[in-house]
């Protein structure tokens, strides 16, 4: 028996391990720059069905960080009840707000 992928499953998972399931992280890196206004770091139930491109047009069009998280998760259940007759994943996400001074 070999589990499912779940990212909470890479620490300290030693069969997991053994398929390829890895806890090292990807880094990047990213200078902020005066036209950053928000990230948005969020789990796989929202990226599934929401792209890159469209959670920050989301965001933007959001007046606070707690109301695009809010639409962000919203959307994607939609999507996910919609596409997967009713089975949604975890979705979670949290945007934070920059303020350039």
């Amino acid at each position: 028996w070999i589990p499912g992928l779940a990212m909470s499953r890479a620490l300290g998972d030693a069969l997991a391990h053994r398929v390829g399931v890895t806890s090292e992280p990807e880094i990047c890196t990213h200078t902020l720059a005066k036209n950053d206004r928000f990230l948005i770091l969020a789990s796989d139930g929202i990226w599934e069905f929401i792209t890159n491109e469209e959670a920050v047009i989301i965001a933007a069009s959001c007046n606070s960080p707690e109301e695009a998280a809010r639409r962000l998760v919203s959307e994607a259940h939609s999507r996910w009840v919609s596409e997967e007759d009713g089975i949604v994943d975890d979705i979670t996400v949290v945007v934070v707000a920059f303020s350039h001074k």
